[in-house]
C-alpha cells in the first residue's frame, strides 16, 4: 500500500522500474511516441547496466528500451523533477516483454 509521507523524501536510491508500450509483438507506436516525448521533454538518460547509451529513436529501437529518470509536473515547466526514480521504457519487442510471443 502506498501512502504519502509528511516526512522529507529521501535521496534517489538506484532502485529502478520497467515499463513496456504495446500490445502485441509488433505494436511499436506508443513505444516511439514514448520516446519522442521523452526525449522532447529533455528526460532521456543513462545507466551503466546498458550495452549503448540511447539518444535517437535509432538507438531505442536498437536497444529495445531507453531510459528516464526524473518524474516532472508537466503542468509547471521549468520546475525541478517531483520526483527521481529510474525507469526502464521497453518495446514489445524486448526479450523480456511479458505478453504471448507469435511464431
Amino acid at each position: 500500500i502506498f501512502r504519502e509521507t509528511p516526512c522529507e523524501i529521501p535521496e534517489y536510491d538506484g532502485y529502478h522500474i520497467a515499463l513496456y508500450m504495446g500490445d502485441t509483438q509488433n505494436d511499436t507506436k506508443d513505444f516511439e511516441r514514448a520516446f519522442q516525448k521523452a526525449k522532447m521533454a529533455g528526460l532521456l538518460s543513462t545507466n551503466w547496466r546498458d550495452a549503448a547509451d540511447v539518444f535517437s529513436l535509432e538507438e531505442a529501437r536498437s536497444q529495445k528500451q531507453f531510459r528516464i529518470e526524473n518524474i516532472l509536473d508537466m503542468n509547471n515547466p521549468g520546475q525541478p523533477p517531483i520526483f527521481q526514480l529510474e525507469h526502464e521504457i521497453r518495446s514489445v519487442k524486448h526479450p523480456t516483454w511479458p505478453g504471448t510471443r507469435q511464431m
